[in-house]
């Protein structure tokens, strides 16, 4: 899956590098959630993400070896608009993306 955020392409992928390292140092961030409260991530979420917004994320890997991603994201936000996407690399894997998710979700 790719996604284009102004002059910036970054491609989600097993085969890419993650997006960090995708965008030149200027657009770069990096969050260690684990160092956020619930209110501390949601007004980082509302002041990143201020409008509607896509999420994305890995939901399977089903080769080499079957594997099901416990994300529980469905007790934070409403799943009204998602499609799943099957992708091949050394892996098989499926990547779930669900479409205008609220930010106050």
């Amino acid at each position: 899956m790719e996604l284009q955020i102004e002059k910036n392409k970054i491609t989600f992928d097993l085969d890419n590098e993650i997006p960090f390292f995708q965008v030149g140092d200027k657009y770069r961030v990096r969050f260690g959630i684990d160092d956020f409260n619930r209110e501390e991530m949601k007004c980082l979420i509302r002041e990143v993400f201020p409008n509607k917004m896509s999420c994305s994320l890995l939901t399977e890997i089903l080769t080499p070896t079957y594997s099901k991603e416990k994300t529980n994201i469905g007790k934070y936000i409403g799943i009204t608009n998602w499609k799943e996407d099957k992708y091949f690399s050394d892996v098989e894997y499926i990547i779930a993306t669900i479409r205008e998710v609220e930010p106050k979700e």
